[in-house]
């Protein structure tokens, strides 16, 4: 199992991570800290600024859960939701 770390980010974000890498506890700690969280939860965090707009349903967030044994890289999704928007 491959769990991405501060090193792996080189320049953009959403360039360098896809939905579905796990990634570390710092990666998440940054995403938490940034700015106020949209979404905190023990198995979720959604990140307030939005990252785009999709018609289908607004906004979307940088997005991550934690599945019981990292944090995951979900992508850009709706509020309250894991699925990415492409």
């Amino acid at each position: 199992m491959i769990i991405k770390t501060m090193k792996d980010w080189k320049y953009d974000f959403g360039t360098d991570f896809n939905p579905g890498d796990r990634v570390d506890n710092e990666i998440y700690e940054h995403f938490l800290n940034v700015l106020p969280p949209l979404v905190d939860r023990s198995n979720m965090l959604q990140v307030s600024e939005p990252y785009g707009w999709d018609s289908r349903g607004g906004s979307t967030y940088a997005t991550f859960i934690h599945d019981g044994i990292s944090w995951v890289y979900k992508g850009h999704c709706f509020r309250d939701k894991t699925e990415h928007i492409h």
